[in-house]
């Protein structure tokens, strides 16, 4: 608990620094990585070795570009224990596991004060959006629930959990019984949700705000929330490896990065999403852990916002929300690559579909697989093949099939698969 309300006054205080000071205190903490990785780390030690590097060359941001970038399959090679702090045993560390949708979970392992710096940053999240410690969260999923912390014994931050895995009728009913002042899910899950509750959102429970994350969001659902119901929408972007990576503010004015605590690099690709490129995302933890993460190719795609300060007061940088997985790009006979997320766009107006699935089968051969609504008709297949056989535009086939989609209740739903290895070289 000390350490936990240590963590979050620390963090509050650097919440609005912004230019060299943000800068000063994100080289000073990167000397500090750098040195705990080299120094407690074989990976990282053998790393820097292998390279002809030392921690005394890294003086800051600007030299980092010469630490060799670092992927999951580097530090599943290299094996647990070479990739945690040699004096930490591993009994005392916490496991959390990756969804394993691009390939087998991983396991980052987390020591008790990742574990309080995690729960900061998250209060911190909350009270940054206007989220009162007293107003009550509710999760929809994940499948396996966390043990409630001392917090909530406290009734900070109440928290209750919904399992994705009950039919849709009980998951209403539940949210009708707890209430949530917020409601915290992904966005596939809200809208199975949502078509259920006759897409009133007083069948929700009356949340007052939304927090989703996990996936891609759904523009049209989206903009009905806030626009028709009144309801506050977040959009939150992390992972397993470093917990909170950026969220949106109150002025919703894109996703202000977590830049003190750690260091996001968008690195050039051939992706693009209509006239924009998309961007590689790198990541560098910035403070001393269990298991250190030094420009780790996270493989999602996301780009910067470049505009005027935003007008909630932060100076933190801000990226676009992101736009899926670089795994998960679209490659073309042409040798074109696009985000997957340009099935969102298309299929969006087709209000009558629950899910939908489209898989990649070869270079030229696209099916895609639709989940109706209950009660909603045949879906019309030869118009949504016709739409995404336009919106490629190549010579392509593009099949459209009726389907019964479940979701695995444990893991993100899929709704771009690629059968080629050529794509899934492509985040390499």
């Amino acid at each position: 608990m000390i350490a936990e309300l240590s963590a979050l006054t620390q963090s509050l205080r650097t919440l609005r620094i912004g230019g060299e000071e943000l800068r000063q205190v994100q080289d000073e903490k990167l000397r500090r990585v750098v040195s705990h990785a080299y120094e407690q780390v074989p990976f990282y030690r053998k790393r820097f070795e292998a390279a002809g590097l030392h921690p005394s060359q890294i003086r800051g941001l600007q030299d980092l570009d010469r630490i060799p970038i670092t992927t999951k399959a580097d530090l599943r090679a290299a094996g647990e224990r070479a990739r945690v702090r040699e004096s930490l045993p591993l009994e005392r560390c916490r496991r959390a596991y990756t969804s394993g949708s691009s390939g087998e979970p991983f396991a980052v392992l987390l020591d008790r004060r990742d574990l309080a710096r995690r729960n900061a940053q998250h209060f911190r999240s909350m009270l940054s959006i206007g989220v009162g410690p007293r107003e009550r969260l509710v999760h929809v999923g994940p499948i396996q629930w966390p043990p409630k912390r001392w917090t909530h014994r406290l009734g900070i931050w109440p928290r209750e959990y919904v399992s994705p895995a009950w039919p849709p009728t009980r998951q209403l009913e539940e949210l009708r019984r707890f209430a949530p002042d917020v409601l915290w899910t992904a966005p596939t899950r809200l809208r199975a949700l949502w078509e259920a509750a006759g897409r009133d959102f007083r069948n929700l429970g009356q949340p007052r705000a939304v927090i989703l994350g996990a996936e891609c969001l759904d523009p049209a659902m989206t903009r009905e929330m806030r626009e028709q119901w009144g309801v506050e929408v977040f959009d939150f972007y992390g992972s397993v490896e470093f917990g909170r990576i950026a969220r949106e503010c109150t002025a919703h004015e894109g996703l202000h990065v977590d830049a003190d605590l750690l260091h996001l690099e968008l690195l050039p690709t051939t992706v693009t999403e209509g006239d924009q490129s998309l961007e590689s995302t790198v990541v560098t933890q910035l403070e001393v852990s269990a298991m250190p993460l030094l420009r780790y190719d996270l493989g999602d795609l996301a780009s910067w916002r470049t505009d005027e300060p935003c007008t909630c007061g932060s100076h933190f940088p801000r990226i676009q929300p992101p736009r899926g997985r670089n795994h998960r790009v679209v490659l073309l006979p042409s040798g074109r690559t696009l985000s997957s997320s340009i099935f969102s766009f298309l299929l969006r107006d087709f209000t009558i579909l629950r899910r939908y699935r489209v898989v990649q089968e070869t270079i030229g051969l696209f099916r895609i697989l639709v989940d109706p609504l209950p009660g909603a008709g045949a879906p019309p297949l030869a118009e949504i093949g016709g739409r995404v056989l336009e919106a490629l535009g190549e010579d392509v086939e593009v099949v459209c099939e009726e389907a019964a989609l479940t979701e695995d209740a444990a893991t993100k739903f899929v709704d771009f698969e690629t059968r080629l290895e050529a794509a899934r070289g492509a985040s390499a």
